[in-house]
């Protein structure tokens, strides 16, 4: 009897040790390289899959090194930041010395390069075409033939 009791603390034993190793040698397949983290344009995540995992690629990440936008100025009446879009429209410090400043808000953008030659167009495209009502254009007040012709129209 002390045998059979014996032997099976033994088994219990190995089985412990069985699956300390598994669960080691689990942890070292979910480690991501080092020199991998090293790129901040892609960061590999593992993700939990039943096929050992898969990656996914993070973009828009800044260099460690900048500083964040959002703590350019600490003042509360500051320029606003929305977390959910990251942006910060107004300039931060409106004061400084523009030849010094890192970041000038996002806005600093709309009125420069192609952004304005794109709202021109834009502009363009609305005021070019005349506002009328086409009898092409709704199906519920034009009637075809097979031929594609109007029948009736409004």
């Amino acid at each position: 009897m002390m045998a059979s009791v014996i032997d099976g603390m033994v088994m219990m034993h190995l089985h412990m040790l069985v699956s300390l190793k598994g669960m080691r040698r689990g942890v070292d397949e979910a480690k991501v390289d080092e020199s991998k983290q090293m790129d901040f344009a892609k960061v590999e995540k593992r993700v939990r899959t039943t096929g050992g995992g898969s990656t996914g690629t993070v973009r828009n990440l800044r260099i460690r090194e900048d500083t964040a936008k959002y703590l350019l100025n600490l003042d509360v009446s500051s320029a606003y930041y929305d977390p959910k879009t990251r942006s910060m429209r107004e300039d931060p410090l409106p004061d400084a010395d523009p030849n010094e400043k890192f970041y000038e808000g996002d806005n600093q953008y709309r009125m420069s390069g192609q952004a304005l030659e794109f709202k021109q167009l834009n502009i363009h495209a609305w005021e070019a075409f005349d506002k009328e009502l086409l009898l092409g254009q709704s199906e519920r007040q034009v009637e075809y033939d097979r031929a594609g012709r109007i029948i009736k129209g409004m």
